[in-house]
């Protein structure tokens, strides 16, 4: 039981970690759909990985991972918002 908890808390905040930094930086060609289903998989596979290798690890470990994997996917997948070029330049009359 503490092996699968400890792999949805991996999951959970990997989504909650990408919502995050998807917000900070909302410009992106992927999908927000996409990019919690990724970020979950990935951290969940992860995480199970681990449960297999070493056995269940405490609260903090899979929460740190989940935040780790979910905040890196939504990093690499989105841009920051365009400076508005206007206000540096005005634009130039004929």
């Amino acid at each position: 039981m503490r092996a699968l908890l400890s792999i949805v808390i991996a999951g959970s905040s990997s989504v909650v970690a990408a919502l995050i930094v998807r917000a900070r930086r909302p410009y992106s060609t992927v999908a927000l759909e996409w990019l919690l289903i990724v970020a979950a998989i990935a951290a969940m596979v992860a995480e199970g990985a681990t449960v297999g290798f070493i056995g269940a690890p405490d609260v903090l470990e899979p929460l740190l991972g989940g935040v780790l994997i979910g905040g890196v996917a939504a990093w690499f997948s989105s841009k920051n918002p365009p400076k508005d070029k206007e206000e540096k330049d005005p634009p130039k009359m004929p």
